[in-house]
């Protein structure tokens, strides 16, 4: 198990994720690179379907390392979450 650790802790410059939300954060990148990976060679979907994409998965990367302000943290909805 040693060797996937990597997978289960992300570290950004103001958040560090771990557990579900870095497995979900290291997922969605390897995804999205071995989508463009395979578009640029194959070329088989519509320019403005691979911006919409960039943008979707691009803005869902942020949002996982960004922290948001006070109540609307994604922190403090999961000990929110886990105090009930």
């Amino acid at each position: 198990m040693d060797r996937w650790r990597w997978l289960l802790r992300v570290e950004g410059q103001k958040r560090i994720l771990e557990g579900p939300f870095a497995l979900a954060f290291s997922l969605t990148a390897a995804g999205f690179s071995l989508w463009y990976l395979y578009t640029s060679g194959f070329g088989l979907v519509s320019t403005e379907t691979n911006r919409g994409l960039y943008l979707m998965l691009t803005s869902v990367l942020v949002f996982l390392l960004t922290r948001g302000p006070g109540r609307l943290s994604l922190d403090h909805l999961i000990e929110r979450r886990l105090a009930r």
